[in-house]
């Protein structure tokens, strides 16, 4: 490596220079699984939050259209 590539490595990095494979491999799988579980936690709440959204504008929706049926059909009541 030429002398200007090198970069300094910060005391928080060089700690885990000293720890074999197999740690360094378990700290990896453990990030791993942690952010899996966050993966997923995001992915239920945005699911149900979609499906009451999706619920909340088929009300309105069905709503809406009930009442401008309900309108149309008092305005034949009326004539």
């Amino acid at each position: 490596m030429e002398k200007d590539q090198v970069e300094e490595i910060t005391y928080d990095v060089a700690q885990y220079i000293k720890f074999e494979m197999p740690v360094l491999n378990s700290f990896i799988m453990k990030l791993k699984e942690e952010e899996d579980r966050e993966i997923t936690k995001l992915t239920r709440r945005y699911s149900r939050a979609i499906i009451r959204l999706l619920c909340v504008l088929r009300t309105n929706c069905t709503d809406e259209t009930a009442r401008k049926q309900q309108k149309g059909a008092t305005k034949i009541v009326a004539e």
